[in-house]
C-alpha cells in the first residue's frame, strides 16, 4: 500500500493515483494493514516509523524542558557569581533576562500542551 505523508508534520494520508504526488508530501510504500491502521487512528510518519501525536509532543516537551533547563541555570549560575561580587546592576538585569526566559519558556510549553 502506497500513503502520502506530509514533509510538515508527518501526517499520514492516503494515496490515490488519480490524484498523483502533492507537492508537500512524499510517497510511502507500507504494509497494507500498518498503512490502513495509521490513517484510521492518525499516525504520524517519523524516523521510519509510525507514532502516536502524542509521543511526538512528548519528545518535543522533553527537548523544550532541556533547552530552557540549561539556559536557566547558566543564568542562576551566573546570578550566583554576580551576588559573590556584590554586582546590583548587573544582578538586576540578570534578573530580568531570567524572568523573560522563564515566561518564554512557559509561553512555549503551554503552545505545546494546548495546542
Amino acid at each position: 500500500m502506497k500513503v502520502l505523508i506530509c514533509k510538515n508534520n508527518g501526517r499520514v494520508f492516503p494515496y490515490l493515483e488519480s490524484i498523483g504526488i502533492v507537492a508537500g508530501f512524499v510517497i510511502v510504500e507500507v504494509d497494507d494493514t500498518q498503512g490502513k491502521k495509521a490513517i484510521e487512528k492518525g499516525l504520524i510518519f517519523k524516523n521510519g516509523k509510525f507514532i502516536k501525536p502524542e509521543e511526538d509532543k512528548k519528545e518535543l516537551l522533553q527537548n523544550l524542558d532541556l533547552e530552557y533547563g540549561g539556559k536557566i541555570k547558566d543564568i542562576e549560575t551566573e546570578m550566583a557569581r554576580t551576588l559573590a561580587i556584590g554586582d546590583e546592576d548587573l544582578l538586576d538585569e540578570l534578573k530580568e533576562e531570567r524572568e523573560e526566559l522563564v515566561n518564554e519558556y512557559k509561553e512555549k510549553r503551554g503552545e505545546l500542551t494546548n495546542g
